[in-house]
């Protein structure tokens, strides 16, 4: 027998059947914590920001470049000669993290797109209205500065995804930190334009607050060496910390809560770890994007100021 006593922690589907499941889990036995699975959960996340009108233009636009691209033997050889050629990432109907990865995929094939439609080679291919539109959507600033805006936007979160997608290691110490920094991360991308991060931000905060958000998150950042030997970095705010205890005090057993007290009161080792490993990415500047013509609803129309 396992024994409610050697059960730590039960992670399950986010369903509701399971959600209250893991209710009635929690009131048998508080020593158990449950917690949805976070890589659904971010994936919902994913799922509702690629729905959102002016992602799912953006998005609809970037597969009418790879579908014509791939529906013409003559276009794709094209590419395929060039050197240092990659094939464009074409998104899958299940892995919501797949569009914004195929997003970034398009983006690092900008210059040989351009170069394509401005060849004679693509003369033939301007008899086509699909050509046409091909041309006009590769030639079109805008379109490629909202593909890099919301592939900025989507870094952190996918980042967060894979760390917790992994059988490596446990993620659980990595999933309030993550958070955190793609909503930070977010923000500074808009230069905290609260009107322009508003419903990226609003979207992380339903399903992370709704659905995933639990103590243990916070308590599992705070027992993370990696964040905890970093005092550059590592927050000891009071919701944290609270979280902490309120976690502690459900765990029943010997535990010797002055002598834990005084382990946490001591100070880190420094240089033992380095802050997030794997969550680090580079520094995405805000400078080399146009924010203004963001999220506009018609990316080809100069007189629509619409904003969604």
């Amino acid at each position: 027998m396992v024994g409610s006593k050697n059960v730590v922690h039960l992670v399950t589907d986010n369903a509701s059947n399971y959600k209250a499941a893991g209710t009635l889990l929690n009131e048998r036995y508080p020593t158990i914590c449950w917690s949805p699975c976070a890589a659904h959960c971010i994936n919902l996340i994913l799922k509702d920001i690629g729905e959102m009108g002016t992602v799912k233009s953006l998005v609809s636009l970037a597969s009418t470049i790879t579908v014509f691209v791939y529906n013409h033997k003559y276009v794709l050889n094209w590419f395929r000669k060039t050197n240092g050629w990659k094939e464009i990432i074409r998104p899958g109907e299940t892995r919501f993290a797949t569009t914004f990865i195929a997003l970034k995929s398009l983006h690092d094939h900008k210059d040989s797109l351009q170069a394509l439609v401005t060849s004679g080679d693509y003369k033939n291919f301007l008899k086509m209205n699909k050509g046409k539109e091909v041309k006009q959507i590769v030639l079109d600033d805008r379109f490629w500065n909202n593909c890099l805006i919301t592939v900025r936007i989507m870094g952190p979160i996918i980042r967060l995804l894979r760390v917790c997608d992994t059988d490596e290691r446990p993620s659980l110490g990595y999933v309030y930190e993550g958070m955190f920094r793609a909503i930070t991360r977010i923000k500074k991308l808009f230069r905290n334009n609260e009107r322009l991060y508003k419903p990226y931000i609003d979207i992380i905060n339903d399903r992370w607050d709704r659905m995933l958000r639990k103590n243990l998150h916070a308590t599992a950042y705070f027992l993370n060496p990696a964040f905890q030997y970093d005092t550059a970095t590592f927050s000891t705010h009071p919701e944290i910390t609270n979280e902490f205890w309120v976690v502690e005090e459900e765990q029943e057993g010997e535990l010797d809560y002055e002598e834990l007290e005084e382990e946490l009161e001591e100070p880190p080792i420094h240089g033992q770890c380095s802050n997030s490993e794997q969550l680090e990415d580079d520094e995405d500047e805000a400078e080399d994007v146009d924010l203004e013509t963001f999220q506009r609803r018609n990316f080809f129309n100069d007189e629509d100021d619409d904003w969604h």
